[in-house]
């Protein structure tokens, strides 16, 4: 899989864009200001139709109603992706191969990416929302089935939420039908986050061995659900909808005096261990991290690629900028044995001088219409 063309119309200060790109790693060199991060900003787009940066409404280029994307995949098929946004109407829409996609929010993985960022560090040190919604967002790329189960829940945790607030006697009567609702759609999503973790677990393993990195090696992932004390290795989809239920049951008091609902997926964490069992946000070094979370997206890489059966675009921005010149070189290494297409950008050239198959884009030298 590979972008093979770009259009952008109105977007943050690429007010007409064009470009063919080359299927290997396209290095993306220009003064800070001058779009690199807006380039990598619109590409991600066209995956997962939000930004990673900012609302829809502050896009568009200074003084104007809109902005548009669109975007030539080669896939097994070639695929034309369109999105735009209107300012006036607070719509988005978004089109492939000209036919509008009406929940767009649930349909995706016709573009698949991989997205590298300073702001990785969240994985480790970021809250549980912050994780969730990342673990959220890649389980989504590679399952529908995934997306909508979250759609279905949050709908009906909202309405659950509601009914906890009421005070009359049809809350009870409620509650029962909705416990049943959102028991099914939450365990089906914890169930499905403790397969995709265990694989994603299995690969970054393999990696961090590969990379030989002292202290580094014994890091895993561990998924925090709310429901169990400890996540079992023998488990299936009834006992957590017996185990939820049950939970849902003992606490009603609980949430009705919150007005909120206390325990589901919406709930959960996601937590970086090594081998003593200490959460690495308390113990290992910004270094130390900034390496374990770059690793854990090669780890998505290669758990992407082994759902889609293609390789996903790589998209990074400046990630290695806070690693040592060592490790970088690792890193380089590790990316130069990758046969995907990346976006990589810089304004340092010395940076990437050892990447091998590598296009070079100078947006200093593109004139912007």
């Amino acid at each position: 899989m590979f972008l093979k063309s770009l259009y952008l119309n109105n977007f943050r200060n690429y007010k007409n864009f064009s470009y063919k790109f080359e299927n290997k790693k396209n290095i993306i060199l220009g003064y800070n200001g001058s779009g690199k991060t807006s380039l990598l900003e619109s590409i991600y787009l066209l995956s997962f139709f939000k930004s990673f940066r900012a609302p829809d409404s502050y896009i568009p280029t200074y003084g104007s109603e809109f902005y548009f994307i669109k975007g030539e995949i080669i896939n097994h098929i070639n695929r034309i992706i369109e999105l735009s946004y209107s300012i006036k109407e607070r719509k988005k829409k978004v089109k492939k191969d000209s036919k509008e996609i009406k929940n767009f929010s649930i349909e995706r993985g016709d573009f698949n990416v991989v997205l590298f960022l300073l702001s990785d560090l969240n994985l480790i040190d970021g809250t549980p929302e912050i994780k969730r919604d990342f673990m959220d967002d890649l389980f989504s790329q590679i399952d529908n089935e995934y997306s909508k189960l979250l759609y279905n829940y949050n709908r009906i945790l909202e309405s659950r939420n509601f009914v906890l607030k009421l005070d009359n006697n049809e809350k009870f009567k409620n509650l029962e039908t909705l416990n049943e609702i959102i028991v099914k759609y939450g365990s089906e999503i914890i169930f499905k986050r403790i397969q995709f973790l265990n694989e994603i677990n299995e690969i970054f393993i393999k990696i961090l061995k590969d990379f030989n990195i002292k202290n580094l090696d014994d890091v895993k992932i561990e998924y925090k659900c709310n429901i169990f004390d400890d996540i079992l290795e023998d488990f299936n989809i009834e006992f957590i909808k017996t185990r939820y239920k049950n939970i849902l049951e003992e606490n009603l008091k609980k949430e009705i005096a919150m007005e909120c609902t206390l325990f589901g997926p919406h709930r959960d964490n996601f937590i970086f261990k090594n081998k003593e069992g200490y959460d690495l946000k308390g113990v290992f070094s910004t270094g130390e991290k900034r390496i374990i979370a770059t690793i854990f997206k090669f780890a998505q890489f290669f758990f992407v690629k082994n759902k889609i059966n293609d390789n996903p675009v790589i998209l990074m921005d400046d990630a290695t900028i806070e690693i040592d010149k060592k490790n970088s070189l690792i890193l380089i290494d590790f990316i130069n044995k990758l046969d995907a297409q990346f976006f990589i950008t810089t304004s340092e050239m010395s940076f990437v001088s050892e990447i091998n198959d590598k296009e070079i884009i100078n947006l200093n030298e593109i004139i912007k219409n």
